[in-house]
């Protein structure tokens, strides 16, 4: 990572270049002008949805996490513990493209502390509540069935029980729920939620850009969060894992009348790698780009026959910008 404007991508999201700020909205193949801020960054150099059937009890970053005395109930398909790694877990490097070729299959296990530094962390009430995805230095991207009063957002997190050097918390001062959310489907299960200040972007915080292209055939993809882990207990340290995209057929096949147009189906059918409870709102990154937040699946979650089910973010670009442009 590095401090200050990143290189830009062609398909990436981001702020206008050096210049006198930014006065227009302007949405091209490489940048999206933003009147927000006169700085220019970059929006992202990388690209899951878990139903929150219990959500995290925890004292920020002081204390071990606890289940919470009090679960919420989420959509009807909550999540059941995702696999604990049987051997002795290896680290997650940070992705490429490349390295994605060169190695579809990892075991999952705790992330290296900078290969993740678009996750967000959201809180309620002291509980961690999901996960979300930095996109823009004012705005994370997560589930909308992540929606709760009072919510605060944690950025640069990599272990929840300790105080880190480069964290930041701001509250979100607004939160905008795609106006399709319907909680009985889990279609378009998307929200945007509005900090109270900019990120300051660095190695270990940094947004991640929008998978713009729903064609794309990078199948290679990788998840990650403090979601729950077969023995019932949750991570401090934040775990990652390599899936791969699911074809629509064998979607549809694993949930009959329940797939819409806006979710996209990831898994492991060898070793069962998924999301879990504490994951919802969180990324599937494939291709370096942002392709799926964390929305549901099926009951127990690690299933090899049925895959996890995403946000399809590829279908939200427009949705993104005018929420971004008018706030």
């Amino acid at each position: 990572g590095q401090d200050g404007p990143l290189p830009g991508r062609p398909g990436c999201w981001g702020v206008c270049p050096p210049g006198p700020g930014c006065p227009h909205f302007l949405l091209s193949a490489l940048y999206l002008c933003l009147p927000l801020l006169s700085a220019c960054l970059l929006s992202a150099q990388l690209p899951a949805l878990l139903t929150l059937s219990v959500s995290l009890s925890i004292h920020p970053f002081g204390t071990p996490p606890v289940p919470d005395p009090n679960p919420r109930t989420g959509p009807s398909h909550p999540w059941p513990p995702r696999s604990r790694p049987q051997q002795k877990p290896q680290v997650w490097r940070r992705v490429t493209a490349q390295a994605e070729e060169q190695n579809k299959v990892l075991h999952g296990g705790p992330c290296e502390q900078t290969s993740h530094p678009y996750q967000a962390a959201l809180y309620t009430s002291g509980h961690l509540l999901c996960g979300g995805v930095l996109i823009h230095p004012l705005w994370v991207l997560t589930a909308a069935h992540c929606k709760k009063p009072n919510l605060q957002v944690y950025l640069g997190k990599h272990n929840l029980q300790q105080r880190e050097l480069f964290q930041e918390e701001s509250p979100v001062i607004r939160t905008m729920v795609h106006p399709g959310y319907n909680a009985a489907t889990h279609d378009q299960d998307i929200m945007l939620l509005r900090l109270s200040r900019p990120a300051r972007f660095s190695e270990h915080i940094q947004p991640l850009a929008l998978e713009r292209d729903c064609s794309a055939n990078h199948t290679s993809c990788h998840i990650l969060g403090w979601g729950k882990m077969a023995d019932g207990e949750y991570p401090n340290t934040i775990q990652c894992a390599y899936i791969h995209l699911v074809s629509r057929e064998e979607c549809e096949h694993a949930y009959p009348g329940q797939i819409t147009q806006n979710m996209v189906c990831a898994g492991d059918e060898k070793h069962g790698k998924d999301s879990c409870q504490g994951d919802s709102g969180g990324p599937l990154v494939c291709g370096d780009r942002l392709r799926g937040l964390v929305s549901w699946g099926n009951v127990p979650c690690g299933s090899k026959e049925k895959p996890g089910v995403y946000t399809d973010v590829c279908r939200y670009g427009h949705w993104i910008q005018r929420v971004i442009q008018a706030n």
